[in-house]
């Protein structure tokens, strides 16, 4: 390297110093600009497909809440309605045991359910 006035120059390549140091940063500053875009590319493309997948998660989950709820709901109308049977049924049983316990002496009567004669 020799001084030229106030420039450097290099033996090896043809170009002075200033030269050499400009495209030096130009291929730096390139190669940055390149990175940070690749970056931010793969940033928001990530973030897109986390809100995408958030969004439809949290679609997943009203949609679940709303079959639980439904569940739920079916579960206590097959609750009631069991009980009612329950209670139509033991209704039944005790009139008719009721009925019979009345009457010692075994007689021939009419009960009002059935139309029929029937000996107890």
């Amino acid at each position: 390297m020799k001084w030229r006035g106030d420039r450097l120059k290099y033996n090896v390549c043809s170009g002075t110093a200033a030269d050499v140091v400009v495209e030096v940063a130009v291929v730096v500053v390139v190669v940055v600009v390149v990175v940070v875009v690749v970056v931010v590319v793969v940033v928001v493309v990530v973030v897109v497909v986390v809100v995408i997948e958030a969004v439809e998660d949290d679609d997943g989950e009203e949609e679940e809440e709303e079959e639980e709820e439904e569940r739920k709901k079916e579960r206590r109308r097959r609750k009631r309605r069991r009980r009612r049977r329950r209670r139509r049924r033991r209704r039944r049983r005790r009139r008719g045991k009721r009925r019979r316990r009345r009457t010692t002496t075994k007689t021939t009567t009419t009960t009002k359910t059935r139309k029929t004669t029937r000996r107890k």
